[in-house]
């Protein structure tokens, strides 16, 4: 889980966001209607790493939004 984000809008003109983890930019959102792309710029992504298109930016924010509020199960201490 990443414990805080922001998302910026890069470009008023163009197609580009990025999100933040306050200290860097951890990834991009760039595209235009009916094909957007997420690029992943997190260290354990080893390098910029692209998901499949997204139809829209709402599928795009979607999974974003779950990949990084994804909270595991509590383990059981014996």
């Amino acid at each position: 889980m990443t414990p805080e984000f922001t998302i910026f809008r890069r470009s008023p003109d163009h197609g580009h966001w990025d999100i933040t983890d306050g200290r860097r930019r951890i990834f991009r959102l760039r595209g235009e209607a009916g094909k957007w792309i997420l690029i992943d710029e997190r260290e354990q992504s080893r390098g910029n790493s692209s998901l499949q298109p997204f139809k829209d930016q709402a599928a795009a924010m979607a999974w974003l939004c779950s990949e990084l509020m994804f909270e595991p199960e509590p383990r059981e201490v014996s």
